[in-house]
């Protein structure tokens, strides 16, 4: 059981790093996402995915109207870190979710 759970993290690790390399998602959000995947087993990884796209995809419509409400233009323009979308909480909240279904 726990291997299992430790290999989910590992694999989802092993593949953020790589799309971190690619400069595709932050190290924080790779690292962030490998965490929450040790609390599923490898048989939930499609659907935590899935869960924690659709969080993303939430957040970017949020986030999206957010920015034009505020006069800000919608890409990042300047080297901000606080500028680009917060992604972790897309991942978090796909894990509550998935969490809040897979004990009901």
């Amino acid at each position: 059981m726990v291997g299992n759970h430790a290999l989910h993290a590992a694999i989802a690790l092993a593949v953020g790093m790589a799309l971190f390399a690619l400069r595709i998602v932050g190290g924080g959000d790779a690292k962030f996402y490998a965490a929450i995947a040790a609390w599923f087993p490898l048989r939930s990884a499609g659907a935590l995915f899935m869960v924690v796209g659709g969080c993303g995809f939430v957040l970017l419509i949020i986030w999206f109207v957010a920015r034009r409400l505020a006069g800000k233009p919608i890409s990042k323009t300047r080297n901000d870190p606080f500028d680009g979308l917060p992604y972790g909480i897309a991942i978090a909240s796909g894990a509550v979710i998935m969490n809040l279904v897979a004990n009901s």
